[in-house]
Parts: C-alpha cells; sequence; structure tokens
C-alpha cells in the first residue's frame, strides 16, 4: 500500500500570525510535520509516499528531497489548482493510482499516535473497492475549533454527508483515510459542483 500526503495548502490562518511560515514544515520537537507522517507511515510498513504539493512546492521538495534518509521512496505530485482546496489535491493522484488500489491519505500537517494510526491502517484489508474508511472523532465536546473542522453525518458506522459547511453532523473527520478508486468519482461529482474543501 502506498501512502499520499498532502501538502499543497498555504496555512492561510496561520500564515497571517508568521513571517515565511510554511505549516508542514514547521518544527516538532526538531522534525518537520511532513517528516513525522513521512516515519510515522514507515512504521506502519508504508515506504512509497506521493506528496502533492502546490504552494511552495520548491519549497517542500528541497527539504525532503528524494526521502532516502528517511529509508523510503518519495514521489510528487504538482497540483495546479491547490488554491480551490483539498479535493483537487487528492484528484490530482487519480492518474497516478492503480488499478484496485487501496491507500493512506494524510494530511501534511495533522499528527497521530503512531498506535492508532497503525491500528486504522490495519483495517484497509476489510474494505470494499467501493468504500473509503475515515479516520473520525465523535467527542465534538473536546474539538478545538470546530467551525475549522470537516464535519461528517454518520448513521451507525457509515458517513453519509461530509464537508466543512454541514450544518447537522455528528463527527469530525481526523485527516487520515484508506482510500480505493472509489474517492476519485466522489471528488469528481464534488468539484463539478465547487464543493472543493475538506
Amino acid at each position: 500500500m502506498r501512502g499520499v500526503i498532502l501538502a499543497a495548502g498555504e496555512g492561510t490562518r496561520l500564515r497571517q500570525h508568521f513571517r515565511d511560515f510554511l505549516k508542514p514544515l514547521t518544527p516538532i520537537l526538531g522534525l518537520a510535520l511532513i517528516e513525522r507522517n513521512i516515519l510515522s507511515l514507515k512504521e506502519c510498513g508504508i515506504k512509497e509516499i506521493v506528496i502533492v504539493t502546490g504552494y511552495a512546492e520548491e519549497k517542500i521538495k528541497a527539504h525532503i528531497g528524494d526521502a532516502k534518509k528517511y529509508g523510503v521512496n518519495i514521489s510528487y505530485i504538482y497540483n495546479p489548482d491547490w488554491k480551490l482546496g483539498n479535493a483537487t489535491s487528492v484528484y490530482s493522484f487519480h492518474k497516478s493510482c492503480k488499478k484496485d488500489e487501496k491507500f493512506v491519505l494524510m494530511m501534511a500537517d495533522h499528527l497521530f499516535d503512531l498506535c492508532i494510526m497503525s491500528d486504522f491502517i490495519s483495517n484497509a484489508g476489510k474494505i470494499k473497492d467501493d468504500e473509503v474508511l475515515i479516520a473520525a472523532d465523535n467527542r465534538l465536546d473536546e474539538v478545538f475549533h470546530l467551525d475549522e473542522c470537516t464535519k461528517i453525518s454518520c448513521i451507525e458506522d457509515y458517513a453519509v454527508a461530509f464537508g466543512k459547511k454541514l450544518k447537522q453532523f455528528n463527527a469530525v473527520d481526523c485527516g487520515l483515510f484508506i482510500c480505493t478508486k472509489a474517492i476519485f468519482s466522489a471528488l469528481s461529482e464534488a468539484i463539478s459542483n465547487s464543493l472543493y474543501g475538506f
């Protein structure tokens, strides 16, 4: 299984407070956020990683390089429509996705407990070819800045609606997914309806 890391956005909410700020390269205890995610994927057995870039593509590439120092193989996809949001960044991977491939999708700026991430990824074999597995949190009273979260409306264990502007929801997205090609048809529809962000 491959990992896909989204690192295309500008990080405007934090960028306005810090000069020369680039969220994926923000250091936490000496390692950039994106480096931590690369190493977490490696610990979960994923050594083929695709990074989707957009804003500051060259800085991210210069920092990460070919990632041999991390013991993984990295390739890059540039999303020219990165300003339109995450939907377009994920969709930019559709031509590189192999037939019947399942892949782990994560955001460059989200961190996960390694045990939780490993347990989540271990469920890849259970999802069908027309499904996507979403890491979600239903403890809404503990969510910081709920307005900025991508909301999910769930019925039992199934997400029936997904988006930042949902009015009725009972969980939020954590930024970690196991995807099949089914995600691309859903994203194509969302993009055609100008529903770019998540």
